[in-house]
């Protein structure tokens, strides 16, 4: 983008870099394309661009693939809670399938309005917050 323009992004034109690309590669006849990868988060607003072009999500392909990030929340407070729940994650299980994980408790209830409809993760979990913190 043009000197980090916002103009580009309001405008459009930075989704149709996406679309150029895959007509591109249909092209070329490539079979895949690495769009790159991202942060865990279904809230993420280029996990949701991705989900909207059909990819399928994979664990990296390169010496990044084998790399496994562990984070967990120090302490439970009300923001932390607002967090986990307004950003569900995607875990790995077992040794190569993703699942989306949904934090909720009492009075927040998970977020499902983020569509986890994106092949490759294919299973769903509810996390309650008093559960996650216990561990």
């Amino acid at each position: 983008m043009l000197d980090g323009s916002d103009e580009h992004y309001r405008d459009g034109a930075s989704r149709v870099l996406d679309f150029l690309l895959l007509e591109w590669a249909h092209g070329i006849g490539a079979r895949t394309v690495d769009f790159g990868g991202i942060e865990p988060f279904l809230s993420q607003g280029i996990f949701q661009r991705k989900r909207k072009l059909a990819s399928r999500a994979v664990l990296g392909p390169t010496h990044l693939g084998a790399h496994r990030l562990w984070w967990h929340a120090r302490r439970d407070t009300p923001a932390v809670r607002d967090f986990l729940v307004a950003n569900p994650v995607v875990e790995i299980v077992g040794r190569d399938r993703l699942r989306a994980v949904y934090f909720h408790d009492e009075t927040r209830p998970p977020r499902l309005d983020l569509a986890r409809t994106h092949e490759g993760i294919d299973e769903v979990r509810s996390l309650a917050l008093d559960e996650f913190f216990a561990r």
